[in-house]
């Protein structure tokens, strides 16, 4: 995958996996008030079921990208420093995100740094 584009077999699986989600999605927040729905009600719906999943989405990857890191390098002097975390928000696309950043403090440089700063810089 390119850095920062999906390949053109990955954007035909979520857009089916996307119609599939948005049949149990209509069921299940509208039931039969579809009916009643004018055009300008469906749009904002959609609009907003597509926002809350975007959302919940990059949250999701955030989350798996951060999971498993325990112990780091220091970028500066290579010394294993342990890695915590940071709350932070980011401003995505589609809506604000919170994400638990890893972090790490170099006790011999006394230097912050973020292992995964390359995954959210734009």
């Amino acid at each position: 995958m390119e850095k920062g584009r999906l390949e053109a077999a990955e954007v035909v699986r979520i857009r089916e996996v996307a119609g599939h989600w948005s049949g149990l999605l209509l069921r299940e927040v509208f039931g039969d008030a579809v009916d009643s729905m004018d055009l300008e009600m469906m749009d904002e719906a959609a609009t907003l079921c597509g926002d809350a999943l975007a959302q919940a989405m990059a949250e999701a990857l955030l989350r798996q990208r951060s999971e498993g890191l325990k112990n780091q390098a220091c970028p500066k002097c290579g010394r294993t420093c342990q890695v915590e975390s940071k709350d932070r928000r980011l401003l995505l696309r589609r809506g604000e995100v919170e994400w638990a950043e890893p972090k790490s403090r170099c006790p011999v440089c006394q230097r912050d740094f973020f292992p995964l700063a390359g995954a959210v810089e734009g």
